[in-house]
């Protein structure tokens, strides 16, 4: 007997105009295993057209180490691109934190 499968419908939200948005996915196999970081349609423009996509392995490290040096090295990308403004979407509650100052780094 073969596994459900899950649908999920996502949307994309058109920016302004003139922005760019990066999408980031960091992960870990396991907490303190080989990280990865990826890109989840990596950068666009306002109209939703694919810019650039990555995905970069980080060595071994724990998933915050992951998130953070995906959004380093998205963000690295896009100033190297000169894609500004920027809006930045990250699946990681924690780090959205961190960043807004609203928790303490660990």
């Amino acid at each position: 007997m073969q596994p459900t499968k899950a649908l999920e419908v996502l949307h994309w939200l058109k920016l302004s105009h003139n922005y760019f948005k990066l999408n980031l996915h960091g992960s870990s196999i396991g907490n303190l295993g080989p990280l990865v970081g990826g890109e989840e349609g990596g950068g666009q423009d306002h109209l939703g057209l694919i810019i650039f996509g990555f995905t970069k392995y980080f060595g071994v490290g724990t998933s915050l180490e992951a998130e953070l040096k995906s959004l380093l090295h998205g963000i690295t990308l896009c100033l190297s691109k000169n894609l500004f403004p920027l809006h930045v979407e990250i699946d990681s509650k924690l780090v959205v934190d961190m960043i807004t100052k609203r928790v303490n780094c660990p």
